[in-house]
């Protein structure tokens, strides 16, 4: 089992707003298996090691490095930590405060020491061109995977179903159902659940059907609310209408997998489900693109980093075009609504890049993250606004 812990608006609300003179934040890819896993620990102590100096030459007294990389360490001991690890791990610490986040995003190795988190390279997890679910519904097997472009990893959710059985005597523990598996239609030759009835017409069994994906429903719906990214849903042919029928997401993306997931590994889940849902990524891109274009002349769109900077930190970016590569260093005044752009890093400069990208996000607007050759009017940055400023 490999775990990834969610990440959302609300995580980076709150870190983007944590000012302290010891702010560490550290990256590094982790590995599922093989013999890299023993190295990942290894990798830890050396960044954190480099951070503990870092802190010492910025002034920080023992206790205060104590408590800030404290969690941190304890960690490098603990086997059953790194046997259960996803593509990569963020930590971000100060004194007394520790978050960790396990990802299905392989990150860049980095650490930073300074008066706010670096948070940059969780943009990746929050951008509207990567991140989705694979709702797997077997007759033995129930299991959400987070999805990127690149990797695939299952969600441990502990109140979660894990077959059509248990869910439905969960839900009603006097009524024992008891079922048999019949040559139920299904594409990749699927079996669907049979429960023994009274009825020949088969209506009890889609009943209990729906009864079992609305419990599912329940237990998924705080995930897909507070963490919304397209779903693609994995079964037998037979229980699409039936889930459709009782299902609340938002996401779900039209078509899914159609087979059985029991017989299928998370790769092949994985590889399948990006065939679906990769269209409707380029469509949404497209269509915000599109939608820039129309929207020219009238005071709705920027172009150019100061321009765009300055429409997200007042909060009035609907979509953001970006790409977030290149360093762009400089400063935002508040009173003035100034931003100013320096060719080298000032004291007390942001990265201005990375900085409006952060703020977009945590006002509820979307981010297509691209390469500068593709950001509408050349980039790297370009928006679409709320409204006319």
């Amino acid at each position: 089992m490999h775990y990834i812990d969610p990440f959302g608006k609300e995580e980076l609300i709150e870190l983007r707003g944590v000012r302290d003179d010891h702010c560490v934040s550290i990256y590094m890819p982790t590995h599922r298996k093989g013999a890299e896993v023993a190295q990942d620990p290894i990798r830890l102590k050396n960044l954190l090691s480099q951070a503990e100096e870092t802190l010492k030459t910025r002034g920080a007294r023992w206790d205060v490095i104590d408590a800030t990389l404290g969690k941190a360490k304890s960690l490098l001991d603990r086997e059953f930590f790194w046997q259960h690890q996803a593509d990569g791990l963020a930590i971000f610490a100060r004194p007394g405060e520790t978050r960790m986040y396990r990802t299905g995003v392989g990150f860049g190795e980095d650490y930073t020491v300074s008066d706010r988190f670096d948070l940059a390279q969780m943009v990746r997890l929050l951008a509207s061109d990567g991140q989705f679910y694979v709702l797997a519904l077997g007759e033995q097997m129930v299991k959400l995977l987070e999805g990127t472009r690149f990797s695939v990893s299952e969600i441990s959710l502990e109140h979660l179903p894990k077959s059509i059985s248990e869910a439905l005597k969960l839900d009603d523990p006097q009524k024992q159902l008891q079922f048999h598996t019949g040559a139920g239609g299904g594409g990749g030759g699927g079996r669907a659940a049979v429960f023994h009835g009274h009825r020949s017409d088969g209506t009890e069994n889609k009943e209990n059907l729906k009864r079992f994906f609305n419990i599912v429903d329940r237990e998924l719906e705080p995930i897909f609310k507070h963490y919304p990214a397209p779903v693609v849903l994995a079964a037998v042919e037979y229980y699409f209408p039936l889930y459709l029928e009782v299902a609340n997401v938002p996401g779900l993306i039209e078509g899914g997998v159609k087979g059985n997931p029991d017989a299928m590994r998370d790769e092949e889940l994985h590889k399948a489900a990006w065939d679906v849902v990769y269209p409707a990524f380029k469509k949404s891109q497209a269509d915000a693109i599109a939608r820039y274009a129309q929207l020219i002349g009238t005071g709705q769109t920027t172009q150019g980093v100061e321009e765009t900077a300055r429409a997200a930190f007042q909060g009035r970016v609907d979509q953001l075009f970006v790409d977030t590569e290149p360093d762009v260093w400089g400063s935002f005044d508040e009173s003035t609504q100034q931003v100013t752009i320096h060719e080298v890093e000032n004291a007390g400069d942001i990265e201005l890049v990375n900085e409006t990208t952060l703020a977009v996000l945590a006002s509820g607007g979307r981010v297509f993250t691209m390469p500068s050759a593709e950001v509408p009017g050349g980039g790297p940055m370009a928006s679409v606004l709320r409204y006319a400023g």
